[in-house]
């Protein structure tokens, strides 16, 4: 029993030890913007912080254009999103997922400051107490959406931090991928895409190692999940989630999951200490390698 809690309990102090950190460093930093939060209703700090659970760690490539619409989804109880104050043809109602578009307008003026292009963004219809007017970007489902592109030669990755009193956005260069090879039981793992390590952390396709280890793994397009089946433990991924479920037991991830041209990515730590695998590093010909 012991053996079983521990992983959980390691996943866990790490999670809230890194609670307090940005994932970038100064020098990486190409963009970053702040709006203090006036309204604090409940329901709609609860909008801002999921929405920027989904946006956190977000990786674009070079080229790629970032649609927020398209990465936080749609705005449903089903997902969380709670009824707050919106704006709708110049006047406030109730809407599912309001003030949403605090993050967004923070987002946007982040994406100005790192000069990328801003393909598509929208104004209110009346206006907001959180920014300077005309610096605002609306974006309702289906209708207005904010859009920018990644016109460097460098993947940049997105950081959204939500406190009691301000949301902040940071865009800054990803560091360098490094490819390393994956062994399962001394045999070569042939998965595409590969394994990688960025900032110290081994990420493989969530995928295509389930189904190399001959396990289960199944989209509910219904509730928006990834469901692992492993054996006898199930373990639920709710894309941009910071916690999993494993064995009914809600886990925080010690890493957040990435995501790279529709890939799914997971830190090998969380599933390896989520199925009691074991890991061993070796430096000497850039391997990994896991014992079950």
């Amino acid at each position: 029993m012991k053996k079983k809690i521990l992983p959980f309990l390691l996943a866990f102090i790490i999670f809230f030890c890194s609670l307090g950190q940005s994932s970038a460093t100064a020098n990486e930093i190409i963009g970053s913007y702040e709006t203090p939060i006036l309204d604090k209703s409940p329901n709609r700090v609860t909008n801002i912080k999921l929405a920027a659970e989904k946006i956190h760690q977000f990786i674009l490539q070079p080229g790629e254009i970032f649609s927020f619409n398209k990465v936080v989804g749609k705005r449903t109880e089903e997902r969380g999103f709670k009824i707050a104050s919106i704006f709708e043809n110049g006047k406030v109602v109730q809407g599912l997922g309001g003030g949403i578009c605090q993050l967004s307008s923070t987002l946007y003026q982040t994406a100005l400051d790192a000069n990328l292009p801003v393909t598509e963004v929208h104004r209110h219809s009346l206006k907001v107490n959180y920014i300077p007017p005309g610096l605002d970007a609306a974006v309702s489902w289906g209708a207005k959406d904010l859009k920018f592109q990644n016109s460097l030669e460098n993947p940049i990755v997105i950081s959204a931090e939500v406190t009691a009193d301000q949301v902040r956005t940071i865009i800054y260069k990803a560091d360098e991928e490094k490819t390393v090879n994956l062994y399962y039981n001394e045999n070569l793992l042939e998965i595409q895409p590969t394994a990688y390590t960025f900032k110290g952390v081994t990420y493989v396709p969530l995928r295509s190692l389930i189904s190399s280890l001959g396990y289960s793994l199944r989209w509910d397009e219904q509730d928006a999940k990834i469901i692992v089946e492993a054996g006898e433990s199930i373990i639920i991924f709710e894309p941009h989630s910071p916690t999993a479920i494993v064995n009914d037991i809600p886990v925080p991830l010690s890493h957040p999951l990435r995501y790279n041209n529709g890939v799914t990515f997971i830190p090998l730590r969380f599933i390896a200490d989520s199925l009691s695998w074991q890991i061993n590093w070796s430096a000497e010909n850039n391997s990994v390698y896991i014992v079950i």
